[in-house]
């Protein structure tokens, strides 16, 4: 039980990128359903209208900081210029 991880040639900048691009169309129709929808028929302001894309950034933000955050203290691969 060794090798019970699946091997790939693609490194993780390719991976992630597919993962970005696939989470977009998901995005999209959650502005749509979330924001446009409910912003047509009053039941939300324009605050409202861009609740969903502001939290889906917060979320991307935190995302990025735990991550340099794990590279800085963890890893102690990352260098800040």
């Amino acid at each position: 039980m060794n090798n019970v991880y699946l091997r790939s040639k693609e490194d993780l900048k390719v991976i992630m990128l597919k993962i970005i691009l696939a989470l977009c169309p998901l995005l999209i129709y959650g502005f749509y359903k979330n924001g446009i929808k409910l912003f047509i028929n009053d039941y939300v302001g324009v605050y409202g209208l861009f609740k969903p894309l502001m939290l889906d950034l917060l979320g991307l933000c935190i995302g990025i900081i735990v991550n340099i955050i794990y590279e800085v203290i963890i890893n102690k691969k990352m260098k800040i210029k």
